[in-house]
């Protein structure tokens, strides 16, 4: 792979000097739940400004603890007038500089050198914020022609060991030697220090064959999600509960993609990355493209609670090392988290009723590459079978998005983007599924987990963002599964919502550049589309917007700019009314039901790795919600 390295980039001139005092910036937060700890594991000091912000300031403003480990110490070969460590102690300090302007204190740290499993790393520590802090490996940088690629030969041989890099007046001050499991056994003993509930990291898969565009993703960015993963599946989660999120980002082939950061946030994320590159004196302005964008490797599509056929709720999470189920028996209490399923899995849980009434489950496997399934043990019944497999429609390389699972007559049909950027499609044969085929259209350009919904006259309907317009396929009783283009204008830059209103499907994009909601609708049921995607507005943010029909009335659900969730209701005309924040902290979600009393609830996963949900009061479409409740333990 052709190195592309932010280092590669050169730009005349010396870093200007840091600011060292910075205000707060206006982004605020609602506040995360407590017994949240954020940790991030990245390549490079500005990979996680690039890439992972602004996920990250919201938890900074949130008083909840922020790490990030940096593997490298982003050496590369030094410049013309700095040696390899004065550059990464430049690139260290602006990191220190944007993390101060994040949490909107001076940049005054305190450092100090850290023992963690018989390795000295740098620890830097956030004076006017405590919470925050910067811990440093300071691996070689993979574009070091002393050091080339480490990091990747770290990973792929168990034997190959190479010795770190000391940053000028750096408190751990004496070179060392790491092999892979010295990489991994620092990375679990600081998760396990840290008590991590949810773990950021970069892209261990990148899309470069459709969307490299000339810059492959950086070998050292793959490889760190890589230790990342094995790190989070030996660490499991906090002691006494072990769950722990992972969220995987897309980096460089961001640049591919629509703008999707709002400007609330796009403002302090650049002022952060601006403090950072007045140290950097290499990289120029190449990367800013990147400070628009922030994309989640495998987005979640909004569709992970369900009702079964007994009024159970039930609710699936892909974490780290899991799969986490909760339910609540018609008029019985909460049950969960338990683990359904032990393995590395692709966030996002495909979940459909059958047609005997029983839920089936679908997961990607991250281990084995393949989709795997199972179907619960009864009607209503409160376990599931035995987990098969289904291959992947790639065969030898992993598909490339979390399945979907849709309902046509009754029977199961299987979806899931394939490394083409096409869907791949298996549908139910007796007790088992099809060999795998591949539905038509799309253009190659199918991107996030696909979205599903069956209309009343059996109709099936598939969608999927197909970076940055709405894909949709339908499928009759009886036939094939059918692209049907929508609107040029249909706009999207995350999972679909889907939801019914009067018979006809209604679909919530979330819109290009200030993060609000567009919707689309058929004209006549089993028709075609409506030709403009109306913008009923929303609270800015980024993510899937939930939908859900209540009383013949939609109710459209989305993550604002805060991370708290906002409400749009549909009024009896049909328009949809102003956005109502209804706070919280969201870190996957929403997902939203109509349960077996006609209540409507809507589900989040929260930073401490608990669900909670807000609850009607009263059926119907204007009744209000009640405060939010943990469920489950």
């Amino acid at each position: 792979m052709p190195k592309i390295s932010r280092r590669t980039v050169l730009k005349a001139g010396t870093a200007a000097a840091a600011v060292t005092a910075f205000g707060a910036n206006a982004a605020t937060a609602h506040a995360a739940p407590t017994g949240a700890s954020f940790v991030q594991i990245i390549a490079h000091s500005d990979d996680d400004l690039l890439f992972i912000n602004p996920d990250i300031q919201p938890a900074i403003l949130s008083g909840c603890p922020v790490r990030t480990i940096m593997l490298t110490a982003d050496e590369y070969n030094g410049t013309s007038n700095l040696t390899r460590e004065q550059l990464s102690a430049e690139l260290h300090k602006g990191q220190r500089n944007a993390y101060a302007s994040l949490a909107g204190v001076p940049s005054q740290w305190t450092r100090t050198a850290m023992v963690v499993a018989g390795k000295t790393v740098e620890v830097n520590t956030l004076d006017g914020r405590p919470t925050v802090q910067l811990v440093y490996l300071n691996l070689p940088d993979g574009g070091d022609d002393l050091h080339e690629d480490a990091t990747k030969r770290l990973w792929d041989s168990a034997t190959y060991s190479t010795s770190t890099i000391v940053p000028t007046g750096s408190p751990a001050n004496r070179v060392q030697t790491y092999r892979q499991a010295d990489v991994v056994n620092v990375l679990v003993g600081l998760l396990q220090q840290f008590q991590a509930t949810v773990v950021r990291c970069q892209d261990p898969f990148p899309d470069d064959v459709r969307y490299a565009a000339g810059m492959p993703d950086h070998l050292d960015h793959i490889h760190s999600a890589k230790f990342a993963q094995k790190a989070v599946k030996a660490y499991k989660g906090p002691t006494g509960r072990q769950f722990a999120l992972l969220v995987r980002y897309r980096c460089y082939n961001t640049r591919q993609a629509p703008v999707n950061v709002p400007a609330a946030l796009r403002t302090p994320k650049t002022n952060a990355y601006n403090q950072y590159k007045q140290m950097d004196p290499l990289s120029g302005d190449v990367f800013d493209v990147n400070l628009s964008r922030c994309y989640e490797r495998w987005p979640v599509a909004p569709q992970w609670a369900t009702i079964d056929s007994a009024g159970t709720v039930h609710a699936f999470v892909a974490a780290g090392d899991s799969l986490m189920w909760w339910r609540q028996p018609n008029g019985g209490a909460w049950a969960g988290p338990t683990t359904l399923l032990a393995g590395s899995f692709a966030p996002g849980v495909a979940v459909a009723m059958r047609g005997d009434n029983r839920l089936q489950l679908a997961v990607l496997d991250l281990d084995t590459a393949a989709i795997r399934t199972c179907t619960q043990t009864a009607a209503g019944a409160h376990s599931f079978g035995t987990w098969t497999s289904l291959g992947n429609p790639n065969n030898s390389s992993p598909a490339y998005q979390t399945p979907v699972l849709a309902v046509s007559n009754g029977s199961l049909e299987l979806y899931v983007v394939n490394r083409s950027g096409t869907l791949g499609n298996k549908w139910q044969e007796g007790t088992g599924f099809s060999g795998w085929v591949t539905a038509t259209g799309g253009n190659g350009k199918a991107m996030s987990q696909p979205s599903a919904i069956t209309a009343p006259g059996g109709r099936m309907h598939v969608f999927a963002d197909g970076n940055g317009r709405a894909f949709h396929w339908y499928q009759n009783v009886g036939g094939t599964t059918i692209y049907q283009a929508l609107t040029t204008g249909a706009q999207s830059s995350a999972s679909i919502g889907t939801a019914l209103d009067a018979n006809r499907v209604r679909i919530f994009t979330r819109r290009h550049n200030d993060g609000s909601v567009g919707t689309l609708r058929e004209m006549t049921a089993n028709g075609s589309w409506e030709t403009t995607l109306v913008n009923i507005g929303g609270m800015g943010g980024l993510g899937p917007v939930a939908a859900v029909t209540a009383g013949g009335r939609t109710l459209a659900f989305a993550r604002n700019n805060a991370y708290g969730l906002s409400l749009a209701r549909q009024d009896a005309a049909g328009g949809f009314g102003p956005w109502q924040d209804l706070g919280g902290y969201l870190e996957v979600g929403p997902s939203a039901v109509v349960d077996a009393q006609g209540l409507v609830r809507v589900f989040a996963l929260g930073a401490d790795m608990r669900l909670r949900q807000r609850v009607q009061t009263a059926p119907g479409p204007d009744a209000p919600f009640a405060d939010w409740q943990q469920a489950g333990s």
